[in-house]
């Protein structure tokens, strides 16, 4: 039995290591080789990510409360509601991994910025997925969906081309963002049914 223990924890061992040593070798691709032309390009990106996603939740309730909007509204609050539980759980990971900055760990790499906080997941990314993801379900046309998940995709590569994420830290934010967003209008769905329920019942009385 300990044999097969001891083989299980060295074969992950040996997995681990070799996926860390793949995702820093695509990190080292994209940062040291990149075209620092590009940089203040990127960085206005990855700093317009908060400022974009939060105020675009902010607008939709602002302007849905003064035009008496109820969907755009309620679609407001579904999105804040939605960066919420993703900024809940994207922290949560963080303090539960850990994880060092990569230019922490390999001084080769060129780091354009400082960056706070532990590693995995990016916080930038799931933001900014999270808001693609919602908006693609609250408004299913290409117009909204495509400029959406291009924003999205450029931001979660501007953190690698600044080196300040593994592009494993940047797969993990689009897993939570996306989660979030998709947890968000389950949890939505289920609210708006109770209503619907309660309203049928007054209605039979």
């Amino acid at each position: 039995m300990r044999k097969q223990l001891l083989y299980i924890f060295s074969l992950f061992i040996a997995v681990a290591s070799s996926a860390q040593n793949t995702d820093i070798r695509w990190l080292r691709q994209i940062n040291i080789n990149r075209n620092q032309k590009l940089d203040h390009v990127f960085l206005n990106l990855t700093n317009s990510a908060t400022a974009v996603t939060y105020g675009t939740s902010g607008v939709m309730i602002l302007t849905g409360a003064i035009g008496k909007n109820k969907q755009l509204f309620r679609n407001g609050l579904e999105l804040l509601g939605s960066e919420t539980l993703n900024l809940l759980l994207t922290q949560a990971l963080k303090n539960s991994f850990k994880r060092t900055r990569p230019y922490n760990t390999y001084p080769d790499l060129d780091n354009v910025i400082e960056a706070s906080g532990y590693s995995f997941p990016s916080g930038h990314t799931s933001i900014v997925f999270n808001n693609a993801a919602t908006l693609s379900m609250q408004y299913p046309k290409w117009y909204i969906i495509a400029p959406s998940y291009m924003y999205a995709s450029f931001v979660a590569y501007s953190r690698m081309h600044l080196g300040v994420h593994y592009p494993s830290d940047i797969l993990g934010g689009i897993v939570v963002g996306t989660g979030s967003a998709f947890a968000a209008r389950w949890i939505r769905k289920k609210i708006e049914h109770k209503k619907q329920q309660k309203v049928k019942q007054v209605a039979l009385y």
